[in-house]
């Protein structure tokens, strides 16, 4: 299987109550964001408890083999172990099942009489605001490169 996962707005707002442990009608936002292969949305949920917006994104890769998983969990820990280093990134969300992944089979239809079964691993991490590279302004000036670098080398640096 390739290419981007077909998932709609109501898989996704359900997936994410189920992974999360919430209830459907508090995921009170679900936008998808730019990608390239899989499918990644900032989904927000009105937490009244803490009287806030908690804001995630979740991510839905499609399964091509058994490498694909054991590089997400590799991109979790490094991500979990950056986090406790004190480097600024998205840290992973713990799902209700205990673990950082899942695997989630969505339904889809690729003709009138046809369903597809759609395996795919999810995971949910915690969103970051910010701005994307490509829109800063101004673009690619001295200082940006220059902290761009210090921040790439930091992270080096405690990945090793």
């Amino acid at each position: 299987m390739s290419g981007r996962p077909k998932v709609t707005k109501i898989q996704v707002r359900q997936t994410a109550s189920r992974l999360l442990g919430v209830a459907i009608e508090t995921i009170i936002g679900v936008r998808q964001l730019e990608s390239f292969e899989d499918c990644n949305y900032h989904i927000k949920i009105n937490n009244k408890e803490n009287d806030c917006n908690d804001q995630f994104i979740l991510k839905i890769l499609n399964l091509q083999s058994n490498l694909i998983k054991d590089a997400i969990e590799c991109k979790i820990l490094a991500c979990q172990f950056l986090s406790q280093s004190g480097i600024q990134c998205s840290k992973p969300v713990q799902l209700t099942n205990g673990s950082y992944m899942d695997m989630v089979t969505f339904l889809s239809s690729d003709s009138a009489e046809n369903t597809v079964h759609n395996d795919h691993i999810v995971f949910i991490v915690e969103y970051l605001q910010g701005i994307l590279l490509r829109d800063m302004e101004p673009k690619f000036d001295n200082t940006l490169m220059y902290q761009l670098g210090q921040t790439i080398a930091t992270m080096d640096k405690q990945l090793l």
